[in-house]
């Protein structure tokens, strides 16, 4: 019968720590806890802001160095490339319409550019900074540049109409950062 006492006394004072642990957050002030759930969007819109400075950021300093006087800066080398190879393409293609006839057509769509042996644009992600530059900058909306890879895996630089174009999941997403900036 003693433990009664021992288990009573017990009580009795989890009850007192507890009503003065109460009262103490009481005077402190309500005290707000967020959900897991809450933790988590929280989490989720900043990792969105830091990728959409990253995006911005990055096709900033892309559009910095297209622009530049700099004959030797690689990127205004490319985007020079990429007009050139826009150009080149689309006069073909007037010519054809111009000159050829149901016997006499291009067949193959494909162009041989500086740009193809670039694994920052046929690997990386730099090739929808230079899509975005020509699409945003040069207001060139008619035709999308792709790669395509030979029998042999050689990279290829090609035009389609932008109707046709499909973009992946993130440069549809890169897009976007940039129009809702541009």
């Amino acid at each position: 019968m003693s433990k009664k006492p021992d288990v009573y006394k017990a009580v009795m004072d989890f009850q007192e720590k507890f009503r003065r642990f109460s009262g103490a957050a009481e005077k402190s002030g309500p005290q707000i806890q967020k959900s897991g759930e809450t933790l988590l969007e929280e989490r989720i819109e900043q990792k969105q802001k830091e990728f959409e400075h990253a995006v911005l950021s990055a096709y900033n300093r892309f559009c910095a160095n297209a622009a530049s006087d700099d004959p030797e800066n690689p990127v205004r080398g490319d985007c020079l490339n990429l007009m050139a190879a826009y150009n080149l393409y689309k006069a073909v293609h007037e010519a054809e319409k111009q000159f050829g006839n149901a016997h006499t057509a291009l067949k193959k769509n494909i162009l041989i550019s500086s740009l193809c042996q670039k694994e920052e644009y046929t690997s990386g992600d730099d090739f929808v900074y230079l899509k975005a530059w020509l699409y945003f900058n040069q207001n060139i909306r008619d035709l999308v540049p792709v790669f395509t890879q030979d029998e042999r895996g050689a990279f290829n630089l090609s035009f389609i109409p932008e109707r046709l174009a499909k973009f992946t999941l993130r440069e549809k997403e890169i897009f976007s950062i940039i129009a809702g900036n541009h």
